[in-house]
């Protein structure tokens, strides 16, 4: 029997491969992310500190806790204006969001291994030859490799969403989604953690060589270990494929996407418009957050590493657990998925906004300032398992390109939330950073709203073939009947208990 080292032990499977499909998964979020965010921290000691625009609203700690290492001293710094690095951080995003349909329609038409496994090893290699093109090459030089990195990664989260579509089973897919979808938390981690680490005993270029090396070594994993869906992995069990063929859509005949019916159905402009909000939130905390420790509340780089981890550990700790919580109170209570995928996502948008509202006016606070963005994250961890998995309940067959539209679109906030930062806070005033929150509070709430008027979890018509649309609604008007009898039986019983304890009238 060939042996899978992921898949069994003296002939016997011990770990489920549709696990082993999630492991890979998420390692290739969280080096992605890793690669993604790297540069919002250690652009912090790459510029001149003349050439960062620093407010003096909050006072420096003491000379002697903000001294830098031999090794640091020896790495060249730059002189970029303020807009020259909002540049750099926000080009990544037009990238990324340039080349993702096309990256979601090759996971659908191709597969989401090869698509997904591609995708990284391309952003590992651009990462490899950053130090080089920004030590000998010019700065807008490195501007396009940015950009680069940002096509590169545009087919990252489609194929995960087709992965999911083909390996989990539909009542798993809450908890699988709060922790695959949520794995960029880590990468935030990662990325800020070990990115310091590196810089402070190493140099900046150390970084980006550490990030390109470790994204290859997946890459080699993901070849070896990954596969498209269950009927093609040569380790799976019957028990296993089993149980995820009947839990999931299986396509009997190849549908092309009926595209106008796609871009005027409102769910899919309901995903747009949250994922947007969300997108708005996170991206600004990930690209703006380690500048604004350094440049308001003038944290060292030990320092900005750490609080700028922490946060992301627990929205990962939320998210799994919201996960979790979902599936039981889908199987068990009987809530709607429907329900579950709106609560979460308005908890993850209104929530995280207003902490970050708070965050200016709590002024030179560290603590309060850490631990309302630590709320802030916290607060975010739903929204895995709400709207990031809502693609998959509205479509099996087009999951990759529906999420490539849908997180593409999002991916325009990245662009857009350096360039009001550049604009609105130029000089990194307490002040100008309050008009920043009360911005991004506006256009999370709203783009919420419209999600959940908008959005549902119910599987749309262009997704099926006319005679499973005719099946689907058959069934879908059945299980209303159900709960409609459902709700009317228990409303008689209480309604004949009430009569009981009222007692025979006189």
């Amino acid at each position: 029997m060939a042996c899978s080292v992921l898949g069994c032990v003296c002939g016997k499977y011990y770990f489920p491969q549709r696990f082993v499909m999630v492991l890979l998964s998420s390692l290739g979020i969280i080096i992605a992310f890793g690669q993604r965010v790297n540069l919002s921290l250690i652009i912090t000691v790459m510029v001149k500190p003349g050439n960062r625009t620093v407010s003096d609203e909050c006072k420096a700690p003491n000379v002697t806790t903000n001294t830098t290492n031999s090794t640091q001293s020896e790495s060249k710094q730059y002189s970029w204006t303020e807009m020259d690095q909002q540049v750099l951080l926000g080009i990544f995003f037009l990238g990324y969001f340039i080349f993702h349909v096309p990256g979601g329609y090759l996971s659908d038409v191709y597969g989401p291994r090869i698509v997904l496994s591609t995708a990284i090893l391309m952003s590992s290699l651009f990462t490899l030859i950053s130090p080089p093109v920004v030590l000998y090459t010019h700065y807008w030089l490195f501007v396009a490799v940015r950009f680069f990195i940002g096509i590169a990664q545009a087919p990252l989260f489609p194929p995960m969403t087709t992965l999911m579509a083909r390996w989990i089973p539909k009542q798993e897919r809450a908890t699988v989604g709060g922790i695959v979808f949520a794995a960029n938390s880590f990468g935030i981690i990662a990325g800020s953690l070990f990115s310091g680490i590196i810089e402070i005993f190493f140099t900046w270029e150390a970084v980006f060589y550490f990030w390109g090396l470790i994204g290859i070594i997946w890459y080699i994993f993901m070849m070896l270990y990954g596969y498209s869906e269950p009927a093609s992995h040569p380790h799976i069990l019957e028990k296993e494929k089993e149980l995820i063929e009947t839990n999931t859509i299986r396509r009997e005949k190849k549908l092309k996407p009926d595209w106008i019916h796609v871009l005027i159905d409102p769910v899919v402009w309901g995903l747009i418009f949250g994922q947007y909000g969300h997108s708005w939130l996170i991206f600004f905390l990930a690209t703006n957050m380690p500048k604004y420790y350094k440049d308001v509340l003038k944290f060292n780089m030990k320092k900005n590493t750490m609080v700028s981890s922490l946060p992301y550990l627990l929205q990962w700790v939320a998210s799994v657990a919201s996960g979790w919580a979902g599936d039981w109170m889908i199987k068990k209570k009987g809530y709607s998925i429907s329900f579950i995928r709106k609560s979460y996502t308005t908890v993850s948008s209104v929530l995280p906004s207003i902490c970050l509202v708070g965050i200016p006016y709590c002024e030179c606070d560290e603590v309060l300032v850490t631990v309302l963005l630590c709320l802030s994250l916290f607060t975010m961890g739903p929204f895995y398992c709400g709207l990031k998995v809502n693609v998959i309940d509205i479509t099996t067959n087009f999951s990759g390109i529906i999420m490539a539209l849908v997180n593409g679109c999002g991916a325009i906030a990245g662009y857009v939330s350096p360039y009001i930062v550049g604009v609105v806070a130029p000089n990194n005033t307490l002040y100008q950073w309050k008009i920043v929150m009360w911005i991004i509070f506006i256009g999370a709430s709203v783009t919420n709203i419209l999600y959940v008027l908008m959005g549902n979890a119910t599987r749309a018509k262009w997704d099926m073939l006319p005679e499973e649309w005719t099946e689907y609604k058959t069934k879908l008007d059945q299980e209303k009947e159900e709960k409609r009898a459902k709700a009317l039986e228990k409303k008689a019983k209480k309604q004949e208990e009430r009569a009981k304890k009222a007692g025979p009238s006189t």
